[in-house]
């Protein structure tokens, strides 16, 4: 069982790493996460339906009890400073979680199941010109060191322009750039990633 509540990219981690594994291994693997809906159409994972950690973790140690699973492992890959902090990691993080969980060879990129549904429904309109994504606001809680300037941001949407077609993802209160199609608040994450299927090319931040 594999747990981890954090971030989108968190649970992508999770997700492709649980796919791994079932490969590997040839036995499912529980997961469970922030963003469930992450996790669905994976041959490889059964979700827990919760988001909550404490319930999670319930669920994991009735499990171990009753021996239906071998292990119950938190996702986490930032090593923590003594006295507080984080510590760098010395590798890629896909390797520190195939590392934790017995994963012989660690992933290249991360992996989400989509539908011919979905991937059909939000597919972008074919052109003469490719498609660019831009996703220029990132959360600004703990990580407001990953933002980079608005206004740069609109120099480069219209820069692409010229070549390009556009299209802003993001939350609905992010700064709008100039843009060809601007979905900002108005699909969730797994029609991005059909979106961005349609893409040749992503400008965003880190994280």
């Amino acid at each position: 069982m594999l747990l981890r509540f954090a971030g989108l990219g968190d649970d992508l981690f999770v997700n492709t790493i649980a796919y791994h594994l079932w490969k590997q291994e040839g036995r499912k693997v529980l997961v469970a996460g922030s963003h469930p809906e992450l996790f669905r159409g994976n041959p490889g994972a059964l979700i827990i339906p919760t988001r909550s950690q404490k319930v999670a973790h319930q669920i994991g140690r009735l499990l171990m009890k009753l021996r239906l699973i071998k292990a119950m492992t938190y996702m986490g890959y930032q090593p923590e400073e003594n006295g507080g902090g984080m510590r760098p990691i010395d590798s890629h993080i896909f390797e520190v979680l195939a590392k934790k969980v017995g994963l012989k060879n660690a992933p290249k990129k991360p992996e989400i199941f989509l539908t011919k549904h979905e991937k059909r429904c939000f597919a972008l309109p074919s052109g003469s010109k490719p498609w660019i994504a831009m996703h220029s606001t990132g959360i600004t809680e703990m990580t407001d060191n990953k933002n980079w300037y608005p206004e740069r941001f609109m120099e480069v949407s219209i820069k692409l322009r010229n070549t390009c077609r556009v299209v802003q993802l993001g939350r609905a209160s992010d700064p709008s750039l100039e843009v060809d199609l601007d979905l900002r608040g108005k699909i969730r994450p797994r029609e991005a990633a059909a979106v961005l299927a349609s893409c040749s090319g992503l400008v965003c931040q880190v994280g």
